[in-house]
């Protein structure tokens, strides 16, 4: 007997309380979280899945379905901890949230390699870097109160019994937050236009952002659903680049290309959370 395992890619998390790892089965499989903190940056988790595995046929049948749950996995973890588990995307939130950009441009050659070790913060990166920024490397990270594998197998769950619409817009959203620039707005502009389907009166979005807990619209600030959705149809970079009455529509600055994406962020994610009956994930992004 062999055991067939798959561990994730490690993710950067600061759990508050992770006493209480979790481990249980998912149909045929064994899912299990570790983390380890790390006191001088964020602490590493990590997922593996597991079945013991008796014959080569039932290897070739197992592989095969947990290719299948590794990759939902990827996806859904996204409303435990804001992005996908297999996340690569440099464009997360603009500008807002990089410290230094030094990504080599097509064609040329640079030293940023060289000289970002001179913009580390080595005493306590926890100072400057928050939630989801992207830092020398790409990584991200992410801060929550507990291990998130329990929800996480809840949303594995309750993903199986969704309608295909909630299940569209998961697929469109995480493909989003895998591209960059014109492809990631073109995607997300369609799972918005998905979303606005699931939206309380979705021919009203005033009605609509109205109905949402004031938590939610809290993270608005001074946006709302009307102007998300003015973004996502009457911008350059989104779904209609024609402006009938003057050519080509404006672009997008660089306060509203960043509010576009963290709120369609957070109204996707809600009304994903409210499909699967969970409680509304709130972003803190410093």
């Amino acid at each position: 007997m062999q055991t067939l395992k798959l561990t994730s890619n490690t993710l950067f998390l600061d759990i508050e309380d992770a006493t209480n790892l979790h481990s249980a089965n998912v149909g045929d499989f064994n899912l299990s979280e570790y983390y380890t903190p790390n006191s001088s940056y964020h602490g590493e988790y990590k997922i593996t899945i597991t079945k013991s595995v008796k014959t080569k046929d039932n290897l070739s049948k197992y592989s095969e379905s947990v290719y299948i749950l590794a990759n939902q996995i990827n996806d859904l973890i996204t409303y435990v901890i804001g992005y996908p588990l297999n996340l690569k995307a440099k464009d997360y939130y603009g500008s807002k949230r990089a410290l230094i950009r030094y990504d080599v441009v097509d064609g040329w050659e640079s030293n940023f390699q060289d000289i970002k070790p001179y913009f580390i913060l080595k005493k306590n990166p926890r100072q400057k870097l928050f939630t989801k920024v992207y830092f020398g490397d790409s990584k991200h990270w992410t801060k929550c109160k507990y291990p998130p594998l329990k929800e996480l197998i809840d949303i594995l769950t309750k993903y199986n019994q969704a309608n295909s619409l909630v299940k569209q817009l998961i697929r469109f959203h995480t493909l989003a937050l895998h591209h960059e620039y014109d492809v990631k707005y073109l995607i997300l502009s369609k799972a918005l236009e998905i979303a606005k389907i699931l939206l309380p009166t979705p021919n009203n979005t005033n009605k609509s952002f109205k109905a949402l807990p004031e938590e939610i619209r809290l993270l608005f600030n001074n946006r709302s659903i009307s102007w998300l959705y003015g973004m996502s149809n009457f911008r350059y970079e989104t779904r209609h680049i024609i402006n009938k009455n003057s050519g080509l529509h404006n672009e997008m600055n660089k306060d509203e290309y960043f509010d576009f994406m963290l709120l369609s962020d957070i109204l996707i994610s809600y009304l994903v959370r409210k499909e699967l009956g969970l409680s509304p994930l709130i972003y803190h992004i410093k």
